[in-house]
């Protein structure tokens, strides 16, 4: 078995590898960039604050093992949302590996070019309309 900083940094420079950029490889009081400034996460993308975790059990991904069960059970594509009940703001999201490098680059447009990203979302929510209606 791989120790554990070497399990964390892979799992840290794939998740900044879906972004583009490279993880932070410093911690701590070392954590600064050439002007001094504070960097923030795990990942050094600039627009948004990342961090890739592992763990060897976390219950909210123990549960998930039960949606991708389930959906291959049933031969479908799964994604599994929880959130602390009075928090309203924060969701926890599992899903397969292939589905988070699709959400990704959704997510480098929206917030590289909001405006672009608008657009594209208008698209997405037209075309859900017209497959809905041609469910009914």
């Amino acid at each position: 078995m791989a120790k554990r900083n070497t399990i964390f940094k892979n799992f840290e420079s794939q998740v900044a590898s879906w972004f583009n950029v490279l993880r932070n490889p410093l911690s701590g009081r070392n954590n600064r960039d050439d002007s001094g400034k504070r960097r923030l996460g795990d990942i050094l993308y600039k627009y948004s604050v990342i961090e890739g975790k592992t763990r060897r059990r976390l219950v909210s991904i123990t549960r998930a093992y039960e949606t991708k069960k389930l959906a291959k059970e049933h031969n479908k594509p799964w994604i599994h949302f929880e959130r602390i009940v009075g928090d309203r703001e924060t969701i926890i999201t599992v899903c397969d590996e292939s589905l988070v490098k699709k959400f990704v680059k959704l997510l480098n447009l929206l917030f590289q070019d909001e405006k672009f990203a608008n657009e594209i979302l208008e698209v997405i929510d037209q075309r859900l309309g017209e497959l809905k209606k041609k469910e009914e």
